[in-house]
């Protein structure tokens, strides 16, 4: 017998786009979509019920960028170094679905780096995490 669990999601999401400005980025729309869907999954997952996902994009420099803020609970300075690596899990009781295996991150990383990107981490524990995607903007390639 099988059992299953499931899991009412409760977060808020929240956009905030820089509506004036066309961001265009040259790359394989199908793992382009893969990274945003991974690291929107895991803001989900480790955002408690009423808690929010906030995704913002704009340009720095000549970058595109996107980012994905939780409200989670963080993640130890010490553990952000090792986040990239396939498997690693900070803390397996931090999701609330308790699934995954450990390498979204670490996929999300070899792809914006296929790209000719670079992916950042910030938190702090108690405060929730950032995760910033830099590409090449089209207009500078």
């Amino acid at each position: 017998m099988i059992k299953r669990k499931w899991y009412v999601c409760e977060v808020i999401l929240k956009t905030l786009t820089m509506l004036d400005q066309t961001i265009t980025v040259w790359g394989n729309i199908d793992q382009l979509k893969q990274v945003l869907t991974n690291l929107l999954d895991n803001a989900i997952k480790h955002s408690e019920a009423g808690g929010a996902v906030r995704v913002v994009l704009g340009t720095n420099n000549n970058d595109a960028f996107i980012s994905v803020e939780d409200s989670g609970p963080g993640i130890p300075k010490e553990a952000l170094e090792n986040i990239w690596e396939r498997f690693y899990k900070v803390d397996k009781s931090r999701s609330r679905r308790g699934t995954g295996t450990g390498l979204g991150l670490s996929i999300v990383n070899k792809i914006v780096e296929m790209h000719g990107g670079k992916v950042s981490a910030e938190s702090e524990p108690g405060h929730g995490a950032v995760f910033t995607v830099y590409l090449p903007s089209a207009e500078q390639a």
